[in-house]
């Protein structure tokens, strides 16, 4: 057991390392671990080799290293996730059918992102967005992100805020807070947000705020479209 203060910093560290890799579903490189941790390479490498040899990251050909089971193995056990295994699913599948669209999400607000829980596709993989559970999303560009914005209160909202880096993904992505402020504004007026190109060009969807029973977090849930497919209108 760690009980000391060199062994919490440690974890700290194991911790870091893996949020890092969820960040990059590509993988990163011990190297590049490094680099963008400040930590040094024999530390990196003693680290990584250990999460690795436990199952919680997995190498790939490319020597790249990425999350690993042994995480879905810890989050496969945590309450929330048997209930909307056994609840989430069918209402996202439903929403799939009544709505026509290609897919159907629950997210959860995560260190500054929307974090998929659960998702259900259509069943003609041709229409399919590479995005499934486990993945995380920014908040100022996704409807499931712009629901937990309009729903936090102001002290925690002007964090979160904060700690937007508007990046411009595509030509309608929000430029700037106040764009994203008055957009809330609206959000929390009509009860659902919208994304319409935001977060990738070709894709539009909408979401709104969900609670579940005896769970702490509040939940946004949506669907998504290809443009091509069906106007947002």
């Amino acid at each position: 057991m760690i009980q000391t203060s060199e062994g919490a910093a440690v974890l700290d560290k194991v911790f870091d390392i893996a949020e890092l890799i969820a960040n990059h579903p590509d993988g990163l490189s011990p190297g590049e671990i490094s680099e963008r941790l400040g930590l040094p390479r024999p530390t990196v490498y003693r680290l990584v080799s250990l999460l690795t040899r436990r199952g919680y990251l997995a190498p790939g050909e490319d020597r790249r290293l990425r999350i690993g089971l042994g995480f879905l193995r810890l989050g496969s056990r945590a309450p929330v996730a048997d209930w909307i295994r056994d609840h989430g699913r069918p209402v996202l599948w439903n929403l799939v059918k009544a709505s026509g669209c290609v897919s159907a999400q629950i997210a959860v607000l995560d260190n500054g992102s929307a974090l998929f829980l659960e998702r259900t596709s259509s069943s003609d993989a041709a229409f399919r967005l590479d995005l499934r559970a486990g993945d995380a999303v920014p908040l100022y560009c996704t409807a499931l992100g712009k629901v937990f914005l309009a729903a936090a209160p102001k002290a925690e909202g002007d964090l979160l805020l904060q700690g937007i880096e508007f990046e411009p993904r595509t030509a309608a992505t929000l430029p700037d807070r106040a764009a994203l402020e008055r957009e809330m504004a609206e959000v929390r007026a009509q009860g659902f947000a919208l994304s319409i190109a935001e977060y990738a060009d070709d894709v539009w969807s909408v979401a709104a705020p969900v609670a579940v029973p005896w769970s702490g977090p509040l939940y946004s849930i949506g669907v998504s479209e290809h443009m091509w497919r069906h106007s947002p209108e």
